[in-house]
């Protein structure tokens, strides 16, 4: 086949499609071409920290989806079976954070990574944050887990979709490797580096970045990319596991980095079995020729290009040895909550929650203070005191003062972050807008505007407007009229 032949859709440039065929024989070749003439894939992943698989299965309008083969929670759909003004990324659910869009190959990753409840785990290219999002949703809120990203912009997106999704044990950094590596020596159990890259395998997904791909040099990249790991291996745990990815089809970026990281990194070996994470004969199809590594080949597979190898140290530093905490000097800005900021905090909680819902905020955890600011940690984090954030923990809100004549009084004004990891049952004073019945009203909420509530009957004052049970966002009821608390930038554009 003609090197132009099968890529009318995408315009690969020549110098590509000759590395290319340096990597494939000429069958496999033939397909990968045959490849980009075909549509890509559609995928979403369910947030089971807000709704299980099967539930969300018997709940979704989106038509017909089929299920990720290397996720329990990932699965495709089609765009073409969808009624007439109804998107994925446009619905009510989307909003309220019951499932995350990504492509399907970006979900192997963290499935390789096999976080645990409890363990301290870093992503440390994190943004703009759906693999932070699978990790969180494996973690079950128990554990500490450190999402890095050092673009500033980039960063927000990130913490926007950790609290979106109502990530309650996430801390973001935006640090260098190195600087975050003097800080965190041999802390985390286990390490992904998502690794920036050429993106020589999203070329199907996004057309434009092939006009591009001169600019980024596959040497430059690893070296980069060696960097990256050097670092991650410096915090990871005798016995931790790294797993290292990208999104591009050179082996220079793959297979040779691994190699020469191995080479540098004695202390570390590859690790060749999934553990039943995923089908056998999917697992078959997945291998690379070194051994530990992975791809997902977009003629093979329901999903575009990608690269993944799993990493283990070598577990002979005994225990009591290993550090526990990260090393880091600076002044603390973090404290305990003061009497009057905990009697505050406790008021609205227990007038606005059910009793469960208090105690999953007040046990279990510490509440931390940053000028009014009040964040909740999990009890084993070594943070805040230890090392200022981007975002710490479980941002819940502030304590606002009020000018009072008789004693210094003040009230308690919750995040959206806050109201995002609760579940409907876990709120007393809610506002529950069911779908299809409701709709007109969900999406008017979501765009911001005040809604006419008097058909409900409910209390003058603060509540959480839920959709089918599954919080939006505040809300304050005023003489039967419904002052939208939104946040601008969480609501619906169009």
């Amino acid at each position: 086949m003609d090197a132009r032949e099968g890529c009318n859709r995408v315009k690969l440039q020549p110098q590509f499609l000759e590395a290319m065929k340096t990597i494939l024989d000429e069958q496999e070749y033939s397909g990968f071409l045959a490849s980009y003439n075909q549509p890509r894939n559609f995928a979403l992943r369910v947030n089971t920290l807000k709704i299980q698989p099967l539930q969300f299965l018997k709940n979704h309008p989106f038509g017909r989806i089929e299920r990720v083969p290397w996720t329990r929670d990932g699965f495709y759909y089609q765009p073409s079976e969808f009624a007439a003004g109804i998107s994925p990324g446009n619905h009510p659910y989307y909003f309220a954070g019951l499932y995350y869009l990504q492509e399907p190959s970006a979900m192997l990753p963290a499935v390789l990574l096999d976080p645990k409840p409890g363990e301290r785990i870093l992503d440390l290219c994190a943004a703009p944050g759906g693999k932070t999002l699978q990790l969180a949703a494996a973690m079950a809120g128990e554990g500490i887990l450190v999402s890095n990203e050092p673009n500033s912009s980039r960063c927000k997106a990130l913490v926007r979709n950790i609290e979106m999704y109502g990530v309650r044990n996430g801390f973001v950094t935006q640090s260098a490797p190195a600087a975050l590596a003097e800080r965190f020596p041999v802390y985390f159990h286990r390490i992904l580096v998502d690794a920036p890259c050429s993106g020589e395998g999203m070329f199907r997904k996004t057309p434009d970045a092939c006009r591009y791909w001169d600019r980024f040099d596959n040497a430059r990249c690893s070296r980069i990319q060696l960097e990256i790991l050097a670092q991650a291996a410096r915090m990871l745990l005798p016995g931790g596991r790294l797993v290292y990815s990208t999104c591009t089809f050179s082996p220079l970026e793959n297979e040779q980095v691994i190699q020469e990281f191995l080479h540098h990194h004695p202390d570390f070996h590859p690790l060749t079995n999934l553990n039943d994470r995923i089908p056998g004969d999917i697992q078959a199809a997945l291998e690379s020729r070194l051994p530990g590594t992975w791809r997902i080949w977009p003629h093979r597979m329901r999903g575009e290009g990608h690269f993944a190898a799993v990493l283990e140290k070598e577990d002979e530093t005994p225990k009591e040895l290993a550090r526990s905490d990260p090393a880091s000097p600076g002044n603390a800005v973090w404290k305990s909550l003061t009497p009057l900021e905990h009697s505050v905090l406790e008021e609205f909680l227990h007038s606005y929650l059910t009793a469960a819902g208090a105690d999953l905020i007040l046990n279990g955890a510490k509440l931390k203070a940053e000028n009014g600011h009040i964040s909740r940690v999990p009890l084993s984090c070594p943070w805040p005191e230890k090392m200022p954030a981007v975002k710490n923990g479980w941002y819940l809100g502030r304590i606002k003062p009020i000018k009072s004549e008789r004693s210094p009084s003040a009230i308690f004004e919750p995040s959206h972050s806050m109201l995002s990891a609760l579940d409907g049952k876990d709120i007393s004073a809610v506002l529950n807008l069911k779908l299809p019945e409701h709709e007109n009203l969900v999406n008017r909420y979501l765009k911001g505007e005040t809604l006419p509530v008097e058909e409900f009957g409910l209390k003058d004052g603060r509540l959480a407007v839920c959709v089918d049970h599954y919080p939006l966002g505040w809300g304050k009821n005023e003489g039967d009229m419904l002052k939208n608390l939104l946040p601008p930038g969480w609501r619906k554009t169009r």
